[in-house]
C-alpha cells in the first residue's frame, strides 16, 4: 500500500513539472502571445535544442523583463561553442543586460525551456 501511495505522489508530481513547463513555454512575452512559438527566431532555437546532438544548445531558456523591457536569455552556447549567456531583444538580435544581478535573479517561474536533466 505503502509503494502503491508513493507510486502515485511521484506521478503526480511529474504531471505538475510538465504541465508549468508546457504553461511556462506558450507564456506571452513581447507582448505576444505563445512567444515560443510565434517568435519565429525563439521557435528556431527551441527546434534546434529540442533535436540537438552537439551540446550547444543544451540549457535553459527564460523570460525576464527588466526595466520595463522583456527579454529572453539562454544560458546555452548555441554556436560560438564557449559562452556562457546570451540575452535577446524581443526582435531576436543580441541585446546583453550590463547587470550581473538581473543574470543572477533568473528564477524557476521565468524559465520556459530547459533541456537539462
Amino acid at each position: 500500500m505503502e509503494r502503491i501511495l508513493t507510486t502515485k505522489i511521484a506521478l503526480f508530481t511529474l504531471l505538475l513539472v510538465v504541465s508549468r513547463e508546457e504553461e511556462n513555454i506558450n507564456r506571452k512575452a513581447c507582448g505576444i502571445e505563445n512567444s515560443a512559438t510565434n517568435l519565429s527566431w525563439l521557435a528556431d532555437i527551441l527546434l534546434k535544442a529540442e533535436n540537438d546532438q552537439t551540446g550547444n544548445y543544451m540549457g535553459s531558456i527564460w523570460i525576464k523583463g527588466y526595466q520595463g523591457q522583456d527579454y529572453i536569455v539562454t544560458d546555452m552556447a548555441l554556436e560560438s561553442g564557449g559562452l556562457k549567456f546570451y540575452c535577446f531583444a524581443c526582435n531576436g538580435d543580441l541585446n546583453p543586460v550590463d547587470d550581473i544581478k538581473f543574470y543572477n535573479s533568473l528564477t524557476d517561474n521565468e524559465r520556459v525551456f530547459s533541456n537539462v536533466k
